[in-house]
């Protein structure tokens, strides 16, 4: 465990090398720019996701209106997902989708049981994809949102993106693959993902909390905000790059205050295993 203010090259690249290692042991293979897994029925990339073999696809688009005080939500079980601000006052989703047919299947009979379906419950509006049961499924997302709407997004396998707008509540977990936000939350921002890097930038939320099982967590606060933070990593190095103040280190954490406008947000992070590294401007 290494606790520190500047990032050390030499360690990150340790890391980087044992990371692979570790992945190569687990039947895959890393680089910077694409994840291959191992299996006969399907690969990864960080821009998509493909099933190999014979597959049916199909386009589907629908716009819907979330419920003031509701949460926007999305489960998505194998695929890349966006999320863009919307110009408009309602939320819009395109998702291409993409299922593994058996030889002798009717593609008209499987597209029609692909789909994408919204309900409104209690508290939450849900998007789901919909697909035949029992097949291989991916898809690709693109999510329009407003400004102002609370999201939450589940991925099984595959990469989440949030590229603009500001959110009240952000809430992201992946199972497998890399979290990437450039955005403003104001309230609540929870990221988590069991492998893959996290990296945020922009402003933080009034209580921001970052979890990563396996993978680097980067945090940018582009609003030069007053932070109370805390970094934890059991295998991996934390630094801050940002003037602070009632630094202290224990054990595996490393805690402390950076002066900046408005009262202090709260920043946590925990890491199992890689490196937590918070800069401002």
């Amino acid at each position: 465990m290494i606790l520190t203010r500047k990032t050390k090259t030499a360690w990150t690249i340790g890391l980087s090398l044992a990371f692979a290692a570790t992945l190569v042991g687990m039947g895959m293979v890393v680089s910077r720019s694409r994840m291959d897994v191992s299996h006969s029925a399907f690969s990864i990339g960080t821009g998509s996701v493909t099933l190999s073999g014979s597959t049916v696809e199909k386009r589907v688009t629908q716009s819907f209106t979330v419920g003031p005080g509701h949460t926007l939500a999305l489960t998505v079980p194998l695929g890349k997902v966006t999320v863009l601000p919307s110009t408009g006052s309602q939320v819009q989703v395109d998702a291409d989708l993409s299922v593994a047919r058996a030889a002798g299947q009717s593609v008209s009979n499987l597209k029609s049981q692909m789909g994408l379906d919204f309900g409104s419950g209690v508290n939450t509006g849900n998007v789901s994809l919909r697909y035949p049961n029992g097949r291989l499924r991916a898809a690709t997302v693109q999510m329009y949102v407003p400004k102002g709407t609370d999201l939450r997004i589940d991925n099984s396998l595959g990469q989440i993106e949030v590229d603009g707008g500001t959110f009240p509540s952000l809430t992201l977990h992946d199972n497998m693959g890399s979290i990437n936000v450039n955005a403003n939350v104001t309230k609540s921002l929870m990221l988590h993902s069991n492998m893959g890097a996290i990296s945020f930038t922009g402003s933080l939320a009034v209580n921001s909390t970052a979890v990563n099982n396996m993978g680097s967590i980067a945090i940018h606060d582009t609003a030069a905000q007053a932070i109370a933070y805390r970094l934890s990593t059991n295998l991996g190095q934390a630094s801050v790059d940002i003037p602070s103040s009632n630094i202290a280190e224990n054990g595996n954490s490393l805690s402390g205050s950076a002066p900046g406008s408005g009262s202090p947000v709260n920043l946590s992070c925990t890491n199992n295993m890689g490196s937590i590294h918070l800069q401002g401007e």
